[in-house]
């Protein structure tokens, strides 16, 4: 196994680490403003609790942390998806 899938692999988990910590803030901001169906769908369905938490951030006062879930989010993935499409590319296997 390669040094840089290592990396890759390393740095996408620690992002994940913070998108989940985010997802879990978000649902206890919607449980304390006793939204709790929203609380119930972003346990259930991460993707639709992000699209909630996007739509109540400014009423729920989320906004930098629904930024920060964006961020984590997007960072933990790309990485993975670069790395494994950029490589089946150079080896040939797409």
């Amino acid at each position: 196994m390669s040094i840089l899938l290592i990396s890759v692999v390393a740095l996408s988990a620690l992002f994940s680490v913070g998108a989940l910590v985010c997802w879990v803030m978000v649902m206890i901001r919607f449980f304390q403003r006793d939204n709790i169906l929203a609380g119930l769908v972003t346990f259930f369905f991460p993707f639709l609790g992000w699209v909630i938490g996007l739509v109540k951030a400014t009423e729920y006062e989320m906004k930098t942390l629904m930024v920060w879930w964006s961020i984590f989010w997007l960072v933990g993935w790309l990485p993975l998806f670069a790395f494994f499409f950029f490589g089946m590319v150079t080896h040939g296997l797409s």
